[in-house]
């Protein structure tokens, strides 16, 4: 029973987020994890700690969100779970290229862009999310024609995951790139 509730509590904590209420999400995630500390359970542990660096980082707390997703990356190493590796890995990637870690993020989002090709169930809007990353970096870096080799292959996947923003986003890189940049 205490494993559900904590799962009710989890899914309480996703919605107050994407509601917005940042600070609500982080005390329902707290509050399933002091339920969880009975019952000891590692997938909830890593769920909790991989929750908890979104919050943080939608607190605008990167520091403290990279090394909860660091945390998280090593739980799901120890549990093999390569698809939730794959999503820390984007996050804490995507985290560094804002702070301007540029080395440490290009491999995270590399790493994560491995991961989640070499998948059996294609994900393409988990892929296309991490090539979005890597392009901009490599803008920012002046590797133009790498950039637009990201957006390019974003930009099919953002198709075949049917999202418009993404695909607007892709294309306008791409239509402002002149291969003399």
């Amino acid at each position: 029973m205490t494993e559900k509730k904590i799962r009710a509590m989890f899914k309480q904590a996703n919605e107050a987020r994407h509601e917005g209420r940042f600070n609500d999400a982080e005390s329902l995630l707290n509050q399933a994890f002091e339920l969880s500390v009975d019952i000891s359970d590692e997938d909830i542990h890593a769920e909790y700690v991989s929750k908890l660096a979104q919050i943080k980082r939608d607190l605008n707390n990167p520091s403290e969100a990279i090394d909860l997703y660091e945390e998280a990356i090593e739980c799901y190493r120890h549990l093999g779970r390569n698809l939730a590796i794959a999503h820390c890995l984007r996050h804490l990637g995507d985290i560094q290229r804002e702070n301007g870690d540029i080395s440490k993020a290009e491999t995270h989002l590399l790493s994560a862009l491995d991961i989640y090709r070499d998948l059996p169930t294609k994900e393409s809007l988990a892929i296309a999310n991490t090539l979005r990353p890597l392009a901009l970096l490599n803008e920012a870096l002046g590797r133009m024609d790498r950039a637009m080799a990201f957006w390019s292959e974003a930009l099919a996947y953002y198709s075949e995951a049917k999202v418009e923003a993404g695909i607007a986003e892709c294309r306008a890189h791409l239509d402002g790139y002149s291969p003399s940049q």
